[in-house]
């Protein structure tokens, strides 16, 4: 599980992309479909621009043919609007290194942008914070545009600055929008998001309150349908062709992100089951010069079926279980435990105190191994296989009374 959030309907990692630049330690990525979205803004807004364009005689009159005027219009627009996307990312990625998260990559897609941020330690609080940061950036962009463009256009000013007041008009409703649609309550947008996080608030339960935030993707989804279809059959004027095409693509948008969410919630029930005591095997650490005869001496003496050897900097560079140690032939195990023993992958260990979901996500960021060394205070404890994390996450939940769940055997 990984949290997204964003203008658009993220939630995918993109394939690929040029990376322009760091925000909160993460890349910038502009995927491949960007473009795309640039052209499909300058479509939408050229008609705009060739009615603002057409009136101005004296640019004309100067030398500036029309076409000109309304191609420079066109751009500013286009790269005013971009702007405010990447700045809506950028705010989610600050607020979510701000509460101490590790933002992972910040994307800007054809249909907005995501940021994805590892979600260890997530709180109905900063869950909320950082889903309203994005939107919360274009409601004070398209206020600071508006200020600007009536200031400029309030004064006896040459035809010049009049296209740059509509263009300037132009980005502050294009930012109204932009955090209007990302309030809808409905994941993967933000105002999903704040919902599910407000929901997860009442009810301390993660995954209920993903489920009633996909839900109410589904029911926004279908009155998108509904207040299409009878404004076309009961109104006398039929809805404009690219007002039912961008309904449609919404409500096609919600509910392909209402379903991506419920599915989630399955693995993130199961996730908030996990528990230490069940999957954390204690160990016995062993020096690395110790002989094998000593390792398998020291865990039937612990009463643990495993060691765990580290270097000498306390850091976990091998493990053996008690069969791999008892296998070796009696004249090997005057031999280093470590020609018996498995090299660890060089990854961070994780504590052995997590719990649920967070213990997923420590899982999961060094899943490469089979097994993963669990310490307390710095001090290795145990180890985790891996396999036993994947199967605790298929086995089936059951609600308990109060609302919480229960992992079933």
């Amino acid at each position: 599980m990984e949290e997204h959030s964003g203008t658009g309907p993220g939630g995918r990692r993109p394939s690929g992309g040029i990376v322009v630049g760091r925000v909160a330690g993460a890349p910038v990525v502009i995927d491949a479909w960007w473009p795309l979205g640039a052209l499909a803004l300058a479509a939408v807004y050229v008609p705009t621009a060739s009615r603002v364009a057409r009136p101005l005689g004296d640019l004309h009159a100067n030398g500036i043919p029309t076409a000109a005027v309304v191609t420079i219009m066109t751009v500013a627009f286009v790269v005013l609007l971009l702007a405010s996307v990447a700045l809506h990312e950028v705010a989610h990625a600050l607020v979510a290194r701000g509460h101490g998260h590790a933002v992972r990559r910040v994307t800007l897609t054809a249909w907005g942008g995501h940021t994805a941020y590892d979600p260890r330690g997530t709180t109905p609080r900063s869950h909320l914070l950082t889903a309203l940061a994005g939107p919360a950036v274009n409601v004070l962009l398209a206020l600071l545009l508006g200020i600007l463009a009536v200031v400029l256009g309030s004064s006896a000013a040459p035809t010049a600055t009049l296209v740059t007041v509509q263009v300037l008009l132009a980005g502050a409703a294009a930012n109204g929008v932009v955090a209007v649609v990302n309030l809808v309550p409905a994941l993967p947008y933000d105002g999903g998001a704040a919902l599910e996080a407000i929901v997860w608030r009442m009810t301390r339960d993660r995954a209920a309150a993903t489920r009633v935030a996909a839900a109410s993707g589904y029911g926004i989804a279908v009155a998108i349908v509904v207040v299409l279809l009878a404004w076309w059959l009961l109104a006398q004027d039929a809805p404009p062709p690219l007002v039912v095409v961008w309904g449609l693509v919404l409500a096609g948008l919600v509910w392909h992100g209402a379903g991506r969410a419920a599915a989630s919630a399955v693995p993130a029930a199961r996730a908030a089951t996990l528990d230490p005591a069940k999957l954390v095997h204690p160990v016995s650490v062993v020096e690395p010069d110790a002989t094998i005869d000593d390792a398998l001496s020291t865990l039937l003496a612990d009463g643990v079926r495993a060691i765990v050897v580290p270097d000498a900097l306390g850091r976990p560079i091998a493990w053996a279980d008690g069969a791999a140690l008892a296998a070796a032939p009696a004249e090997r195990r005057d031999g280093h435990v470590l020609e018996v023993a498995t090299a660890l992958a060089p990854a961070a260990p994780v504590e052995a105190s997590l719990t649920g979901i967070d213990l997923f996500e420590a899982v999961r960021a060094v899943s490469d191994a089979p097994v993963i060394v669990a310490v307390r205070h710095g001090r290795i404890v145990g180890v985790i296989v891996v396999a036993e994390v994947v199967a605790a996450l298929r086995a089936p939940v059951r609600r308990t009374p109060r609302g919480g769940a229960a992992q079933g055997n």
